[in-house]
């Protein structure tokens, strides 16, 4: 059985973009598991202190484990595209084959993966590319995340 995860934003003791985390929450399981399932993660996200937090709640049917982690950005400063014909549609506890990727990069610091010479994501995010005064992202990402789907 596979297990799923969400990372959502947490400061202050708020949680942000719940309806995405849980729009897609609800996709995963009704693709994976064939049920409707709805959860209020308002009241279950439940940070120890106001500090800045990455919350991991793992699923599957049924939410199995919440752990709250410290936020501290990764510097990127360089990436380096790398080729595959990857299949990621949801965001699995399992990332072998995106963390086989990733151990290619190199020097650089993350990835870029392309798919049938198509830009898609980095290891860990949606990209975006601003030029000439407007914002472009890959039509067909690996998973379609969050913040994403919040600022199309």
């Amino acid at each position: 059985m596979s297990l799923f995860f969400e990372t959502i934003k947490v400061n202050k003791n708020r949680a942000f973009n719940l309806k995405n985390h849980h729009k897609r929450m609800q996709k995963t399981i009704l693709d994976n598991f064939k049920i409707k399932r709805s959860f209020n993660l308002n009241s279950i996200i439940k940070p120890p202190d106001d500090k800045f937090y990455r919350c991991k709640i793992i699923y599957d049917k049924e939410i199995k484990n919440i752990e709250f982690y410290e936020y501290h950005p990764r510097k990127i400063r360089s990436f380096k595209l790398i080729n595959s014909d990857i299949v990621y549609d949801y965001k699995a506890v399992n990332r072998e084959k995106i963390d086989e990727l990733f151990a290619q990069r190199g020097n650089c610091d993350d990835i870029i993966i392309v798919k049938n010479d198509l830009i898609t994501d980095t290891s860990i995010a949606n990209i975006a590319f601003f030029y000439d005064n407007r914002w472009f992202t890959p039509i067909s990402p690996l998973l379609k995340g969050t913040m994403r789907a919040k600022l199309l």
